[in-house]
């Protein structure tokens, strides 16, 4: 497992979670994203942060980025990492990290998050729209139903995304073409969504409470934590 986090933060653990090293990275902003792939960890961060591990994050190096801007998310597919960030930047890496490549697209808003999926990445951030890939180096834009998209995940066969709303409307894609947005029930912002043993867990601000559904994300129930 690998964490990210201010001012260079980086801990990782080889042992399911049990026990937690903090790692250098030379970096003094903030890391923002973490993907795996090809054998190769990817952590992307401000000042346009590119770093790589090929040793289970025992050691980072620092790539050379396309754009010098801030990093907000990075994900692994078909053999290709693909970067988003401020300003409309996209960056693409198909030799495992190892050298990166600006990607044109057609708009200056940020792009705040970014997941691969059914063959496609997709990434959002600006208003009612995402953008949808094959191969990360060409873009189309869709809409969608989420306001200002700051988080997507693909979940048991499925994109989830949300714009941070009150209360939580989370909308569900297949093919990152089309969405489909559900009343959640959760009255406070959501801010990421996981999936396992069937089960998928929202979690959100303030030390509230972890939200659980076990019927694919139609209910959703609360569950206390003691953080």
């Amino acid at each position: 497992f690998i964490a990210v986090g201010d001012r260079g933060t980086l801990v990782r653990s080889v042992d399911r979670g049990r026990v937690w090293e903090s790692r250098p990275t030379g970096v003094t902003g903030s890391l923002h994203g973490v993907a795996a792939g090809d054998g190769t960890f990817v952590v992307v961060g401000a000042g346009g942060a590119l770093l790589r591990s090929e040793d289970a994050g025992r050691t980072w190096s620092r790539r050379t980025t396309p754009r010098d801007v801030d990093w907000l998310a990075v994900a692994w597919g078909n053999g290709t990492f693909v970067a988003v960030g401020a300003g409309g930047a996209v960056a693409r890496s198909t030799d495992a990290g190892r050298s990166w490549t600006a990607v044109s697209l057609d708009t200056s808003e940020e792009l705040r998050c970014v997941a691969f999926g059914n063959g496609v990445f997709v990434a959002g951030g600006p208003i009612y729209s995402a953008w949808k890939s094959a191969d990360g180096a060409a873009w189309m834009r869709v809409e969608t139903s989420v306001t200002m998209m700051s988080w997507v995940r693909f979940l048991d066969g499925r994109f989830a995304a949300d714009g941070q709303s009150i209360p939580a409307l989370i909308s569900w894609s297949a093919d990152g073409t089309s969405w489909e947005s559900r009343s959640s029930g959760i009255f406070e912002v959501v801010n990421d969504v996981a999936a396992g043993d069937g089960a998928l867990v929202a979690v959100g601000d303030w030390g509230g409470p972890i939200f659980l559904s076990q019927d694919g994300g139609a209910t959703w129930i609360p569950r206390r934590t003691r953080v």
